[in-house]
C-alpha cells in the first residue's frame, strides 16, 4: 500500500505510483453542509471532481482512495478511472464517497499507517 499527495490526482500520481491519493486542495462545498441537507450529494461529488482536478496518466480502471478535506473534515472517496491515461478533468461519474472523517481537517497529514485494508 502507496500514498502519494499532489494538489490534483495527476499531481499524486506523478509524486509516486500509489493507491492511497491525498489532495491538497480543499473540496469547495463543506461535508458539514452535506450532512446536514444544505448542499447534496450531486453538489458535493461535482466540488470534490473539480478539486481533485486533472486525472493524468491514470490508467483505465484505475481504483484508489482519494482523501480529500474541506478544511475542517476529510472525505474518502473511490476514484475509479473511466479513461485509458487520457489527461483530462476528473468527472463525478468516476468517484463515490465512501465516508467523512469528522474534524480531520487536512487530508494531506494523513499517512500510509492511517488506512488498513482487509
Amino acid at each position: 500500500m502507496l500514498l502519494a499527495t499532489g494538489a490534483t490526482l495527476k499531481a499524486a500520481d506523478v509524486a509516486g505510483d500509489s493507491n492511497i491519493m491525498t489532495i491538497s486542495t480543499n473540496v469547495g462545498t463543506t461535508y458539514a453542509n452535506f450532512v446536514s441537507g444544505v448542499a447534496t450529494y450531486s453538489t458535493l461529488k461535482t466540488a470534490a471532481a473539480t478539486a481533485m482536478g486533472l486525472t493524468g496518466a491514470l490508467d483505465a480502471a484505475a481504483v484508489v482512495l482519494v482523501a480529500i478535506d474541506d478544511g475542517t473534515s476529510t472525505g474518502l472517496w473511490r476514484f475509479v478511472s473511466d479513461d485509458a491515461a487520457t489527461d483530462d478533468a476528473t468527472a463525478a461519474t468516476e468517484i463515490e464517497l465512501m465516508a467523512i472523517l469528522t474534524g480531520v481537517a487536512d487530508a494531506t497529514a494523513l499517512v500510509v499507517g492511517d488506512f488498513l485494508f482487509t
